[in-house]
């Protein structure tokens, strides 16, 4: 469902499609938002065409094409290669973007805000 409101809304890339992300992009879609997914089992990214949206081939891919990135994965080694890895987030993102992390990671983990500041320099 496009309309021409929805066009003003900023384009989202979800990075991890489990328990939590799936429904999230499902909701997000249905609410208007261009949506591109990634995950590290294509498969799971690929359910998310069902309901419009794009499949990105890495989060440094996904992370160049959208406004907002949003990231749920499953623990702190994931998180680290999908966000600082080569082909991670941070290699993607561009002036104006904003991150977005949902993930189930260690307190360690969570708080490497100055880190991605750093790393998206």
């Amino acid at each position: 469902m496009n309309t021409e409101s929805d066009k003003s809304k900023p384009t989202i890339g979800f990075i991890g499609m489990g328990h939590m992300g799936t429904p999230m992009t499902r909701r997000l879609s249905e609410a208007g938002y261009r949506l591109t997914v990634h995950d590290r089992i294509d498969e799971k990214a690929r359910k998310a065409e069902q309901w419009g949206a794009t499949v990105a081939r890495t989060p440094k891919e996904l992370a160049a094409g959208s406004r907002v990135v949003m990231s749920s994965v499953t623990n702190d080694a994931v998180q680290q290669e999908a966000m600082f890895g080569p082909d991670g987030a941070l290699a993607g993102v561009h002036g104006g973007s904003m991150m977005i992390d949902l993930s189930t990671v260690s307190p360690g983990a969570a708080s490497t805000r100055r880190r991605w500041r750093k790393a998206s320099r």
